[in-house]
């Protein structure tokens, strides 16, 4: 993430009063806790030595922010109106062929993941030692995501994924 996406996720925070700063801590450190953490799967512990504060600390910080994430992700994430007729309602060849009643596409991919070494396995590629997670995502005609889904194996079907 740079720099001016941060800042801005920040003030988006401290707008909605998702996240407050308080005299010892404010939201961009609660947040940088918040990032490092889910990126690079940082122990408490770990992270307490790193920002000088107790675990208990670190620990509320983290969770005020992911309880602010799920905020956002309602705000970000918002259900399509399958009322109004799509891209595909307009095209005559597309509208009365085999997309018929389509309502969007999915497709998936590999993301490169860090895992445990207990976990290593069943992330692992099948031609490079590397580890991934399977994501899929449906986006409607107008290229707008209206579902997406991670953290299968790296080696799980699409199939399996679907169901």
């Amino acid at each position: 993430m740079n720099k001016d996406a941060f800042v801005s996720l920040c003030g988006h925070f401290r707008v909605r009063v998702w996240v407050i700063d308080r005299k010892h801590i404010g939201v961009e450190q609660k947040m940088a806790i918040f990032l490092e953490t889910i990126a690079y799967l940082v122990r408490n512990r770990i992270m307490k030595h790193k920002y000088q504060h107790s675990r208990a600390t670190i620990s509320r910080c983290f969770h005020k922010v992911l309880r602010g994430m799920l905020y956002l992700s309602k705000e970000m994430i918002v259900p399509p109106n399958f009322q109004e007729p799509g891209e595909i309602c307009i095209h005559k060849q597309l509208r009365e062929g085999p997309f018929k009643r389509a309502i969007g596409a999915i497709d998936g991919t590999l993301i490169s993941k860090q895992v445990p070494k207990s976990n290593q396995i069943l992330f692992k590629a099948r031609r490079k030692g590397d580890c991934f997670q399977n994501v899929m995502g449906a986006c409607n005609f107008d290229m707008n995501f209206i579902y997406v889904q991670a953290g299968w194996e790296g080696i799980a079907h699409d199939s399996n994924i679907l169901i």
